[in-house]
């Protein structure tokens, strides 16, 4: 019985081993009959693992030759009249688009945009800034610069909106703030202080235990509804709070300039991953 067990065991192995050197065999003769597909899709393996290694090796040289240009952009900027950095960024975004440092390149460009007084240009350039959404840091600059544009160009409404999304997107509390104070700001010139004295409350609310904050909002709320109360006129101009900015805790008058915490022309802003 044991011997009977054992030849069917050995038999169970060598049936087992025929079936794998048959797969073997037949995958061989398949390789043979098939060998131009064989090769054609080792060769394709072969291009696409090279293309792939290709398109990085040119990535990265791409964005250092990125990084290059616009350094020598900002040091040309130091003696080149604006018309002619004007076109080097926008040469520059034809070319360098995909890149980080286009981001860089069209803050720039809006900045001398508006300093151009070419409001409808700015915006163009700083839409897609502004669309990068709140995880970077150049897309609130953007957002603040195309609603100086809307407001320079007299679309309070537009403006309006655009303060709305800085605050609405924003990643800190100082950038918040400066997008309700903002709105407060435009509603009061618009004669809306009912708008405004409610983003005044809120920030008043938000201050705490600021002095600085409780102060500054407190006389704007004041402000806003001794108007509404006596019925008087809008202000002709109104001073742009920003607090708790690391940046700067000081007033500017109304009418921003277009490029508050742009890239100047005079210092492009250097590239960067």
């Amino acid at each position: 019985m044991a011997k009977q067990m054992a030849r069917e065991k050995r038999s169970g192995q060598l049936d087992t081993e025929d079936h794998v050197t048959e797969r073997v065999l037949e995958a061989a003769a398949w390789a043979e009959n098939h060998r131009r597909a064989v090769i054609a899709g080792g060769v394709a393996l072969v291009l696409v693992v090279a293309a792939a290694f290709y398109y990085q090796d040119y990535r990265g040289k791409l964005v250092e030759r990125a990084s290059v240009r616009l350094q020598e952009i900002q040091m040309s900027a130091q003696s080149a009249d604006m018309e002619t950095i004007r076109s080097e960024l926008r040469i520059f975004i034809d070319q360098y688009g995909s890149t980080p440092y286009a981001s860089q390149a069209r803050v720039a460009l809006g900045d001398l945009e508006l300093r151009r007084d070419s409001l409808g240009l700015a915006i163009q350039a700083l839409q897609p800034v502004a669309d990068l959404g709140a995880d970077n840091p150049l897309s609130f600059t953007a957002m603040k610069m195309i609603a100086a544009a809307y407001e320079q160009g007299g679309e309070t409404d537009q403006a309006i909106q655009w303060y709305e999304r800085v605050s609405s997107e924003a990643m800190f509390d100082y950038q918040r703030h400066l997008g309700m104070a903002e709105q407060a700001r435009l509603h009061t010139a618009a004669g809306r202080y009912s708008e405004a004295e409610s983003l005044y409350e809120q920030l008043v609310a938000d201050a705490g235990e600021d002095p600085a904050g409780q102060q500054v909002y407190g006389v704007r709320l004041g402000e806003v509804r001794a108007l509404a109360e006596f019925g008087a006129a809008p202000p002709a101009a109104l001073p742009t709070v920003s607090l708790d900015s690391p940046a700067a805790d000081e007033t500017e008058e109304s009418n921003p300039p277009a490029a508050e915490d742009a890239a100047t022309t005079e210092a492009v802003p250097d590239g960067g991953q």
